[in-house]
């Protein structure tokens, strides 16, 4: 199940969950936390659906079988509390992937609304910018990452993933130890490659892989959409996921 905010063009938000999901051979159910005006050059505003999410939830555990729970953009803190309430009695893997800004521009939420999620989720995957939000710690090296990952873990006992675009392509993992996935990067801008890694990550621990080995494949599923993206519109081109034998 993905929780997140819709992108209407398509590049990024549940969309682009849906597809790595049933990619990777699941069924996808999603839940619209918040409706975005985008498409790939700019953001123009956002409708939350506070009030309208915990229903959503409710409506779609009382009939499948949870095995992954992917959260994305949440817009308000009401919402957040919505989402707690909804997924806190499902036992699946529940990441949480905080979702600030826009790669087109333009803020989605805030990082008290994640700060406050973290404890109800396994695993969280921000980026270096949203990690020193989180965690209050600047973070520009890889050493700095790891420093504010353990601090994360410590406080809200998660595991984190500092996913590494600005770290020279290391993404930094912290489960109580240290460790680290190395993989290229590319310099261009894709949109929507943070929503698609979360899924990828979020259906290769529903397999039961270990966090490690989940980072290892999600990371390597992301570049490979990212050689696969695709300009549709007149700004940032747009992560492709695939059919994938990882």
């Amino acid at each position: 199940m993905t929780i997140a905010g819709l992108d209407g063009s398509g590049g990024a938000g549940i969309v682009a969950d849906v597809r790595t999901v049933a990619s990777l051979g699941f069924h996808p159910a999603a839940v619209i936390t918040a409706v975005t005006f985008q498409n790939t050059q700019r953001l123009e505003g956002v409708f939350d659906l506070t009030g309208e999410i915990e229903r959503q939830i409710e409506t779609i555990k009382s009939d499948l079988k949870i095995v992954g729970i992917k959260t994305g953009m949440i817009y308000s803190m009401g919402a957040a509390e919505e989402v707690k309430r909804g997924i806190e009695d499902i036992d699946a893997v529940k990441v949480l992937d905080p979702v600030i800004e826009a790669s087109v521009g333009g803020k989605l939420s805030k990082i008290d609304v994640y700060k406050h999620m973290l404890p109800s989720y396994d695993v969280v995957t921000p980026n270096a910018h949203e990690a020193a939000a989180l965690s209050e710690i600047a973070v520009n090296s890889v050493d700095d990452a790891i420093i504010a990952a353990e601090k994360l873990h410590q406080e809200a006992n998660v595991k984190v993933i500092v996913t590494g675009g600005s770290l020279g392509g290391v993404d930094v993992i912290y489960d109580g130890k240290v460790h680290f996935v190395e993989a290229e990067m590319g310099s261009i801008t894709i949109h929507g490659t943070g929503c698609i890694y979360s899924s990828a990550l979020t259906c290769f621990l529903a397999r039961g892989e270990s966090v490690i080995d989940a980072a290892r494949k999600a990371r390597l599923y992301v570049i490979e959409a990212a050689k696969r993206a695709k300009i549709i519109g007149k700004g940032l081109p747009v992560a492709n996921p695939y059919i994938s034998e990882l």
